[in-house]
């Protein structure tokens, strides 16, 4: 329950741009319980908004792993996977986030 709680901060402080605060409460979080697929996938989109798209791919590769059903992270590693002018690697992802039944 803890680790659910430090990432309803870390997603507070998202809402409020404060990247790095958030980044810490989802590392607390990953810490408590790393199966978490939500708290990669939340750490992984704080990464992206910093600019820091390797140590975002890295929390999108795990939340995938943890949960290959989990559509949001295949769309947003899709965007990042773009934004690196990587169009195949995007292209697969937006593919299955579709699959998947993502619709942004």
């Amino acid at each position: 329950q803890l680790a659910v709680a430090y990432q309803a901060r870390g997603v507070a402080y998202d809402y409020l741009s404060q990247y790095q605060r958030a980044i810490q409460d989802y590392d607390a979080a990953i810490r408590l319980a790393p199966q978490l697929a939500d708290a990669y996938v939340n750490r992984g989109k704080a990464y992206a908004l910093l600019g820091q798209y390797e140590r975002a791919i890295e929390d999108f590769d795990e939340a995938i792993r943890l949960n290959p059903q989990l559509a949001q992270a295949y769309y947003v590693r899709g965007l990042i996977y773009g934004e690196l002018g990587k169009s195949d690697e995007a292209a697969r992802d937006f593919a299955k986030a579709r699959e998947l039944g993502y619709d942004p």
